[in-house]
């Protein structure tokens, strides 16, 4: 149970592993219950723009040398790509040290 002034926070991955098993989750949102969410900024930006009770996104900058036009925020806010998807694309030649022959 959440209680008064609590904060729901989740990654991508596990927002939708949490609305999966949740269905209580339109119970949570009518309680207007802040909703928070923690790195991957480029997919945590399209989340909170779809959500009611948004509170805050934290922006930490891991990876984005990995992404060709990586999202960053300007005077502390950020917006969405009006790309379709997420509108992630791979920097190649970051990547390329990291990939595995198979």
């Amino acid at each position: 149970m959440i209680g008064a002034g609590a904060s729901l926070r989740a990654g991508p991955r596990r927002l939708a592993i949490s609305v999966e098993r949740n269905t209580s989750i339109a119970r949570i949102a009518n309680r207007a219950v802040p909703f928070s969410s923690h790195l991957s900024p480029d997919y945590s930006a399209h989340v909170l723009a779809a959500t009611p009770t948004k509170h805050w996104l934290e922006f930490m900058d891991w990876g984005q040398d990995m992404m060709a036009d990586p999202l960053v925020p300007v005077k502390g806010f950020t917006t969405p790509r009006d790309t379709p998807g997420t509108g992630l694309e791979w920097n190649e030649k970051a990547i390329a040290p990291c990939l595995i022959e198979g």
